[in-house]
């Protein structure tokens, strides 16, 4: 077997490289940051090129993009994918997913069966994966122990999102009813309702709202449901960490902060690589509160903490 990666800088490449080559699959890696995920004629003209320089069994990615499906359809090779977003925005997916080339695996079940119950064929249900030797393999040193040992950690953003200024052109109803709605998801655990509340025509009736105002791109469905889902999650990990802060020594790793988080040590970022394997080894606890519209299925930060021997509550 021998395989072409395309490679978009995303965490999860380098130790998809480093398994590949543990395993004995020859590989070759192909780094390029597209323009359009649906068209962009430079890439489509050099990959179609690069797979015929050489027999290759599969193109694999780390997220599907629609492109690569059309030059692996074109080129008549398999193209596996391996999603480790939920839930997916890609646009126009369904243009290209139904190719008999695809192989698209997503990790949450109830997204894949989503697609699976739309008449896709072409998708497929696997749990996200680390690298358990690299991450278990961490030393760690004096110097370690003393900037990273901590009682309770959190890596990841708060998710400050653009909810005010997406609800303040809409009519008081409107406002009230995507409010309501937050209020009833923080309420509810394992099923993320939103998008069945969110119609078609109540998606023009917001969006006649933003056009009276001179903007003309649309708000789509995904889009709005989305930001309510990163609020939910905004409440709810601020929550978490305002009470465990009254109590324990609470530390967050990430961009920003947040005013109401005033007990919480802020360390900003950590490198995904040399430093977040260390914190979630040292820190006795780590919370990882879940991005709300994510269902079913376990994301990659939650396999990290336990790969890397630290305790996730």
């Amino acid at each position: 077997m021998k395989l072409l990666l395309y490679d978009a800088c995303v965490y999860t490449q380098n130790d998809i490289m480093d398994v590949l080559q543990r395993m004995h699959i020859p590989f070759r890696n192909i780094v390029y940051k597209l323009k359009d995920t649906e068209h962009d004629e430079f890439f489509f003209y050099h990959f179609s090129k690069i797979i015929k320089e050489d027999t290759y069994d599969a193109v694999f990615s780390v997220n599907y993009y629609p492109i690569i499906a059309q030059i692996c359809y074109k080129e008549n090779i398999k193209y596996i994918s391996w999603s480790y977003d939920s839930p997916l925005n890609i646009p126009n997916i369904e243009k290209t997913l139904g190719y008999a080339t695809n192989f698209f695996f997503l990790f949450d079940r109830i997204e894949y069966k989503k697609y699976k119950n739309m008449g896709f064929d072409t998708v497929y249900h696997l749990p996200l994966g680390i690298n358990g030797t690299r991450l278990g393999g961490i030393e760690i040193s004096d110097l370690d122990r003393k900037k990273y040992t901590v009682d309770i950690s959190f890596v990841g953003e708060i998710y400050d999102s653009l909810f005010s200024h997406l609800l303040a052109p809409l009519p008081e109803y409107d406002k009230g009813y995507i409010e309501a709605l937050v209020a009833a998801q923080l309420n509810i655990y394992g099923y993320f309702f939103i998008d069945e509340m969110i119609t078609d025509e109540w998606m023009e009736q917001i969006n006649k709202a933003y056009r009276s105002l001179g903007q003309e791109t649309p708000l789509k469905k995904h889009g709005l449901s989305a930001a309510i889902a990163k609020q939910v999650t905004h409440i709810e990990r601020i929550t978490l960490l305002g009470i465990l802060s009254e109590i324990f020594k609470v530390r967050h790793y990430g961009r920003k902060t947040d005013p109401l988080l005033s007990k919480v040590d802020f360390a900003g970022t950590v490198n995904y690589y040399t430093e977040m394997p260390k914190v979630f080894r040292l820190s006795k606890i780590n919370v990882n509160p879940t991005l709300k519209c994510i269902q079913s299925g376990i994301p990659l930060r939650a396999l990290d903490i336990l790969a890397s021997k630290g305790f996730l509550l």
